[in-house]
């Protein structure tokens, strides 16, 4: 993995652990296992040069644009993406209600 990366946003997690999930912090599960939910909103953020931030700005281009109003149908837009693409495709599809 590539060193030349940064995000700011906000982290969830909730899980079966008492208190904190002692294993993000690469620590024992405190009731012998752990069944987590995390998520990810990136607020700012790139990643080798590549901007993680401007997937709002795309998806409120497409859903105001006048131009495509009549071509698309706002309340059935997917994401697809493949490599690094991919995992901020489900991050944003999990995050935005308008996906």
């Amino acid at each position: 993995m590539s060193n030349n990366w940064k995000v700011t946003g906000q982290y969830f997690e909730s899980c079966n652990c008492d208190s904190v999930c002692p294993c993000i912090f690469l620590a024992p599960p405190t009731e012998g296992f752990c069944e987590a939910l995390v998520g990810w909103h990136i607020e700012k953020g790139h990643l080798d040069g590549v901007e993680l931030d401007d997937l709002n700005e795309v998806i409120n281009w497409v859903i105001t644009n006048d131009e495509l109003i009549d071509n698309i149908d706002i309340n059935s837009i997917s994401l697809f993406g493949h490599s690094r693409g991919g995992a901020i495709s489900i991050l944003k599809t999990q995050e935005d209600s308008r996906i």
